[in-house]
């Protein structure tokens, strides 16, 4: 988990400071173009993330079985290019009807496919245990997107889809040469095994609205700025955003592991030990995450004058509401990971269904005239759900009988709610 967490963290360090010089080399209107394009790429690649979640659920209970193991990294590729078509069609769509806003309809095909390799590699990493090898593409994707939009800085002036270009390239560039390299999917036993695909798609169907939800609870207060103060707002917001990304360090370092242990520990029976492992991690991660919380909030716009310059420190608001939502934000996808692992899925589903609907229900009903009316909808948001999940875990907790592996329909249904 350490290990994890330190090569997360070096890489959103680096995509920071890659933000940090987008920022200032865009100006506000221009970095508000870059932010929003990728912040609705992360809608485009929901489907992704919902499979390779499920392949690492999976092979992290297939550890230690060869076969099993080797049915479902050769099924993975099949898996990742039909969802690479269709979600590439929805960007071409949506970029032909008007739906997207002020973002660069191509610098979102390109980013989308860059992060859609990069999760779908990443997840598959950490669902066999191969920390280094996803460490390495993780930072080494970093480190490019930096190195080369410097360079680009350098001798000219890039334009925001260049910036896009940059970021969606060098997400998927370390993956293909890794694979080139090292590989692990493209071995030569790459095929297609139904029996192992069917287990990938009974749990995948069942966590399918779960990236969609989440991905839609972090991304619909930018389209909610973007609607409502144009590129300039968002591209000031999205200074905040990127403030509290050490928190999704935390969350997610942390959930590169419980995944595939909590299911591990489940399979061998070791239900004691996966249920500590879930409340110590969870307990010592927010209340890490609280203490940054607090930092962040007393020196909020100092940080955004020095770092972003002086036309973001208008953002301190919104940065408050932020710090606040992503401690939140930290417990529950702690939580919501550690409900998969164990075989309860549709509990996650409808906690991020509960984060994004009253979100958007409240951006639409309340809003205001204020960036940080955003923010804290966003907070607000996110304590709803987490008191969901937690009254859920106190009426019904996790036991030892719950079953592991995904049934039929109508039993996971009678079982999990």
């Amino acid at each position: 988990m350490a290990a994890l967490t330190i090569s997360e963290g070096t890489a959103r360090a680096l995509s920071f400071v890659f933000y940090l010089v987008a920022a200032r080399a865009l100006e506000p209107e221009g970095f508000g173009v870059v932010a929003y394009t990728i912040a609705l790429s992360m809608l485009a690649v929901a489907p992704g993330t919902s499979l390779g979640g499920a392949f690492t659920r999976e092979l992290g209970a297939a550890r230690g079985d060869r076969q099993a193991t080797s049915d479902l990294l050769g099924s993975a590729p099949y898996l990742a290019i039909a969802v690479w078509i269709g979600s590439s069609i929805l960007c071409v769509l949506a970029g032909a009807t008007g739906l997207t806003g002020s973002a660069d309809v191509l610098g979102l095909l390109v980013v989308m496919s860059g992060l859609l390799a990069f999760r779908f590699y990443f997840a598959l990493g950490r669902g066999v245990g191969l920390v280094r090898r996803i460490a390495a593409v993780y930072i080494a994707g970093s480190v490019m997107q930096l190195a080369i939009f410097a360079v680009l800085l350098a001798v000219g002036d890039p334009t925001p889809r260049t910036a896009l270009i940059v970021f969606g390239v060098s997400s998927a560039a370390p993956v293909v040469a890794l694979e080139l390299v090292r590989p692990l999917v493209f071995t030569g036993a790459v095929h297609f095994a139904r029996q192992a695909v069917a287990g990938v798609w009974a749990l995948a169907w069942r966590i399918s609205l779960n990236p969609l939800f989440n991905l839609t609870w972090l991304s619909a207060d930018q389209i909610w700025v973007e609607s409502t103060f144009g590129s300039s707002g968002i591209g000031r917001y999205a200074a905040a955003k990127n403030m509290v990304q050490i928190f999704m360090v935390l969350a997610s370092g942390a959930n590169g592991v419980l995944l595939p242990r909590v299911s591990e520990l489940r399979a061998k029976g070791e239900a004691d030990a996966a249920r500590r492992l879930i409340v110590v991690t969870t307990l010592r991660l927010t209340g890490i995450g609280a203490v940054l919380a607090v930092l962040l909030i007393v020196f909020r716009e100092p940080l955004l004058r020095t770092l972003f310059g002086a036309e973001y420190e208008v953002a301190g608001g919104a940065l408050a509401g932020l710090a606040v939502s992503a401690t939140l934000y930290t417990a529950l996808i702690l939580l919501n990971a550690s409900v998969v692992s164990w075989g309860r899925p549709l509990l996650s589903t409808a906690s991020v269904a509960i984060a994004a609907t009253s979100e958007v229900a409240l951006l639409l009903l309340v809003g205001g005239d204020q960036l940080s009316a955003a923010a804290w909808i966003s907070a607000t948001s996110a304590a709803i759900a987490l008191t969901f999940t937690l009254t859920s875990l106190v009426l019904r907790p996790l036991r030892a009988e719950d079953p592991l592996r995904p049934g039929r329909a109508a039993e996971a249904v009678e079982e999990i709610i």
